[in-house]
């Protein structure tokens, strides 16, 4: 017999009471709901998610295989389900007993959960500093170089475009400018080995500098994984900008495949300075420079496009409505085409990369060719070592511009001054 002596005792067993009631179920019968919990980007199975309801006894933990069991009170309850490194989310199940649910990974990450550093590939959840990564399918396929893909992927990267030429590029830096002599740009690594661009101005076109990935071929790129901090500390002072680790192509399979891939785009640039026609124009000068100057014969030895002798020898100079931005303006067209093959047996995988890009810019008589082979080999030579093989070629013209501020040379400021 239990003997209640105060109101406090009272109040103690109503509340036992309310907590032991869900506990009880009184012969309730639980549902048994099974589940799959996969990333939304790359569809993969993830371990170790918390599985919960008001409504389950316990909650579950998702296996290796993403696979889950939970028992509820009811089939119409909310499951929440979280891990670290993705969006928690609430999901109803509406009477269904199997379900297969998909989390994004949070944080501004890509679809990968992985990423290259320089001890190899490591998960994104047990990385130490910073460090993200962007897979191939989420750069868009039309970029002819990775510098326009990098554009607005990764926190803390800033891309300039240098000038719009082919081949030129673009600027790459890590949180701006910081210092006037030292590089600002990331340290480049390829497949492991680390890779010094030519970013000096050239001596021969003026205003040029070539694209700091000239060696690289963008539809050639598997993944790129960006590192700082500690992440980056393996390549010490060099890394002190950050890390931009590539990855090319490789063989995942032994089965041989052969893959075509085309690109054809159009560039058009409509834009157009705005200028006077000439007989406005020259009203516009004539009455300028006769607030400056009293003798009108003064004025037109100045500017003797103000003559209006009709038998002046070299009326056929001036007097001329040329539109001279149309005449070195044009619509671009580029093309790449590139022919992969992979395959190999148990002792060695192979994947091979041959391709061609023509791409032409906006203004006459400017464009860029370039030939290029790749070739990436993983070779087991016993169970404890393996090697790989990583070869490239590269071969491009180019026919560029001036871009400094020369009138004479540079088309486009001459263009301005003909007008």
């Amino acid at each position: 017999m239990i003997k209640l002596r105060s109101m406090n005792n009272i109040k103690y067993l109503v509340t036992l009471l309310l907590f032991l009631l869900p506990l009880l179920n009184f012969g309730q019968e639980l549902v048994v709901v099974k589940g799959v919990v996969r990333s939304a980007g790359n569809k993969e199975p993830i371990a170790d998610v918390q599985v919960s309801s008001t409504q389950a006894k316990s909650l579950a933990l998702t296996d290796e295989k993403g696979a889950f069991t939970i028992e509820l009170s009811s089939d119409e309850a909310i499951l929440e389900v979280k891990k670290q490194g993705y969006n928690t989310i609430q999901y109803p199940l509406f009477k269904r007993k199997e379900v297969t649910i998909y989390l994004e990974l949070s944080g501004g990450v890509r679809s990968s959960l992985t990423y290259h550093n320089a001890e190899g590939t490591a998960l994104l959840e047990n990385r130490t500093g910073v460090a993200t990564a962007l897979e191939n399918r989420d750069m868009a396929f039309g970029y002819a170089g990775l510098d326009d893909a990098l554009v607005g992927k990764f926190a803390g990267i800033q891309v300039q475009n240098k000038g719009g030429m082919p081949g030129e590029g673009s600027v790459i830096n890590v949180h701006g400018l910081r210092s006037l002599v030292a590089e600002n740009n990331p340290l480049i690594v390829v497949d492991g080995m680390p890779y010094f661009p030519d970013q000096e101005e050239s001596m021969v076109i003026n205003g040029f500098s070539k694209s700091m990935f000239a060696a690289v071929n963008r539809k050639d790129i598997e993944k790129v994984s960006f590192l700082r901090g500690a992440e980056a500390a393996a390549y010490g002072s060099m890394g002190s900008n950050g890390v931009l680790f590539i990855e090319t192509s490789r063989a995942t399979d032994l089965k041989t495949s052969i893959e075509f891939q085309t690109t054809e785009g159009i560039t058009m640039f409509n834009k157009r300075m705005p200028v006077m026609e000439g007989a406005a124009f020259k009203n516009f000068i004539g009455d300028i420079g006769e607030t400056e100057y009293n003798d009108p014969l003064e004025l037109v030895e100045i500017f003797p496009f103000l003559k209006d002798d009709p038998d002046d020898n070299y009326k056929y100079i001036y007097n001329n409505e040329t539109a001279w931005q149309d005449e070195i303006y044009t619509n671009a067209f580029s093309t790449e085409n590139m022919l992969k093959v992979r395959g190999g047996d148990a002792v060695a995988k192979y994947a091979l990369s041959v391709g061609m890009l023509t791409n032409k810019g906006v203004v006459e008589n400017v464009d860029q060719s370039k030939y290029y082979v790749r070739l990436n080999s993983d070779i087991t030579v016993t169970k404890r070592f393996s090697a790989f093989v990583t070869a490239g070629f590269n071969y491009g013209e180019q026919n560029l511009m001036e871009q400094g501020l020369v009138n004479e040379t540079n088309p486009m400021l001459a263009a301005m001054q003909k007008s």
